[in-house]
C-alpha cells in the first residue's frame, strides 16, 4: 500500500492480508509533531515556554514544517 506523506515522495508499508467487507478504511498517522504544542500545553508549558524549546531545537512540531 502507498502512504501518502506531506512534503515527501511517499513510503510504502505492509497492507493486512485481511479483507472486510464492511470495516472502512483507517485514516492515516497524524504527521510528525502534529500534536507536540497540544501535548506540551497539557503539561502546563506556555506558548512562549514552547517557542523557546523550538528554537533550541529541543522540540519540533508541524507548524515548523518538518
Amino acid at each position: 500500500l502507498s502512504d501518502p506523506v506531506p512534503g515527501s515522495p511517499g513510503r510504502d508499508r505492509i497492507g493486512s492480508p485481511l479483507r472486510f467487507a464492511t470495516r472502512e478504511q483507517p485514516a492515516p498517522a497524524p504527521a510528525l509533531g502534529a500534536h507536540t504544542r497540544e501535548v506540551l500545553r497539557r503539561i502546563g508549558l506556555s506558548d512562549e515556554e514552547i517557542g523557546e524549546l523550538e528554537a533550541q531545537g529541543i522540540v519540533k512540531s508541524a507548524s515548523e514544517g518538518l
